[in-house]
């Protein structure tokens, strides 16, 4: 029924409206049945409903011929006008499509000239206000952002830098949309370094309680000099910087070390920047101690060697006694006198041989026996017509050169205060070079086999210490008591600072102030550890 209905509707129209057709086919394609008119029909919609353009086929049945229709209907005043032509996809020919610029940087420019530090700089392509950020990596890593805070200018310093290295930098550019123009990569070696040269002769000197380096100047590398570096150590393996001194500086005297003990050193050059040369070679150094081997004239119980103080050593003095200054005397048979300068002139050489024992630890003191053999000498002085090495004393001529010798014992310890005290008694006839220090003295009623001697030493200043000994000889004509003598000789004595020491000497009827210079000399078949 509806196929019938559509039939009628359509030949309905086609007849009614023969005279208003606008369009009518006359080519029919016969069916079956009946001739059917194919009819394509446009609509304008209406504004309540949003229709589109259509097209409307009706296929004719077989048994009708069929004619087919386009019709095109004008809507009445009840629809709003509306334009049959669609322009969705179509561009007018006159627009410009605006392209996106891209404001990446294109080049980076690269200062090396600086140790340790790249500079980057770039353009900016438009006048415009960018945020930058860095990126930066090196062989094998990943990149990573350098920068803290933005940069708003075009250059960027990066002192996060190794020398010789290469780099590969990114900048990244943000307009003030906050678009984002990543930049090709680029990639710069940072500048090489030279460092300065090894300082040359290096060595290393044993003295009293330090150890003194010597050195040659060394040459720049990249950079100026600034001065040295000191290294030092127990093992040679393990070295730490203990000091830097001055580029004028060549020496240095490095005082906080124990006496006795092996240390290491080396050296190293270093520049205005802190880069520092290779060192030197290390070098060994075995501190001397302050020099207990014996007081000035008299032996100790010591070795020089602190630790250890077992083994055999031998001493070598040598003491010239200038002159005294004699106070007032009154002895027979040349009367009194009055204070008066004489030269002395008595030269003693002494060799002493001893074998110690003992640490000097808790309560015991060390120990020591040896042998001490005395050559003495004296200047000429008196008549001119006398040559040779002799003296003259008022009344009589004696022998110029006396040799003498004797054993010993001798105890020692240190006490409080940092002093040490010593004494020791003398068997033998090396205290018989004391009748020489007075032209008053008969030298026959001086001889003597026995004395005793008491003793101290102390530091008193770095590497400087003071000793002082009193010298006793008994059983002589002139001095026959052992506690309370009338014949004693003390000596003083300053290491390290001068040369010259001072001597009182008292005899019976009399005293004479003595100036003396004293130098010593010590071996040790192993000394130090």
């Amino acid at each position: 029924m509806a196929i019938l209905l559509i039939l009628f509707l359509a030949f309905s129209s086609i007849y009614a409206n023969t005279d208003n057709a606008n369009t009518t086919d006359a080519t029919l394609t016969p069916v079956s049945a009946l001739p059917v008119t194919q009819s394509t029909t446009s609509i304008t919609p209406i504004t309540a409903l949003p229709v589109t353009q259509s097209t409307i086929s009706i296929t004719p049945f077989t048994a009708f011929p069929v004619t087919q229709t386009t019709t095109s209907i004008t809507p009445t005043s009840i629809f709003p006008e509306a334009s049959s032509n669609t322009t969705q996809n179509t561009l007018p020919e006159n627009v410009t499509i605006e392209v996106k610029l891209n404001y990446a940087v294109e080049k980076i420019d690269f200062d090396t000239n600086t140790i340790n530090t790249i500079i980057l700089k770039w353009n900016k392509k438009e006048n415009m206000e960018f945020n930058y950020n860095i990126y930066k990596k090196s062989e094998g890593l990943d990149y990573v952002k350098i920068n803290d805070v933005p940069v708003l200018v075009t250059f960027y310093v990066d002192t996060d830098i190794n020398t010789g290295t290469m780099y590969y930098y990114k900048i990244e550019t943000i307009d003030k949309d906050g678009n984002v123009y990543l930049s090709n990569e680029f990639s710069v070696k940072s500048a090489d370094l030279i460092l300065p040269y090894t300082p040359s002769n290096f060595k290393v000197y044993q003295d009293i309680e330090s150890s003194v380096l010597k050195w040659s100047a060394s040459s720049k590398g990249t950079f100026e000099l600034t001065g040295y570096v000191i290294y030092r150590g127990e093992d040679a393996d393990d070295l730490t910087k203990i000091a830097q001194v001055k580029l004028t500086d060549l020496k240095y005297d490095d005082q906080d070390v124990i006496p006795a003990k092996k240390y290491y050193y080396k050296i190293s050059a270093i520049d205005i920047n802190g880069y520092e040369s290779k060192p030197t070679e290390v070098q060994s150094c075995v501190p001397f101690p302050m020099p207990r081997t014996s007081l000035i004239l008299m032996p100790t119980a010591y070795r020089n060697d602190i630790f250890n103080n077992w083994g055999l050593n031998v001493d070598f003095n040598f003491t010239y006694y200038i002159g005294g200054i004699y106070g007032a005397h009154n002895l027979f048979p040349y009367g009194e006198d009055s204070d008066s300068f004489l030269k002395v002139g008595a030269s003693i050489l002494s060799g002493d041989v001893k074998l110690s024992g003992f640490n000097d630890e808790g309560n015991i003191p060390s120990v020591a026996i040896g042998y001490n053999y005395i050559i003495l000498m004296q200047d000429k002085f008196g008549s001119s017509q006398i040559t040779g090495v002799q003296t003259s004393f008022s009344a009589k001529e004696k022998e110029a050169m006396k040799m003498m010798g004797g054993f010993y014992g001798a105890l020692s310890k240190k006490a409080f205060w940092d002093f040490s005290v010593h004494t020791g008694y003398i068997l033998g006839e090396q205290l018989n070079f004391i009748p020489y220090l007075s032209k008053y003295l008969n030298y026959d009623d001086n001889l003597t086999q026995h004395g005793y001697y008491f003793g101290f030493s102390r530091k008193i200043f770095s590497r400087m210490g003071f000793r002082c000994e009193l010298i006793i000889p008994v059983e002589n004509k002139l001095n026959p008591s052992f506690i309370l003598p009338r014949q004693y000789l003390i000596n003083t004595y300053i290491d390290r600072f001068i040369n010259f020491n001072l001597s009182y000497f008292h005899f019976n009827g009399g005293y004479v102030w003595l100036g003396y210079i004293s130098f010593r000399f010590t071996i040790f078949p192993s000394p130090y550890k």
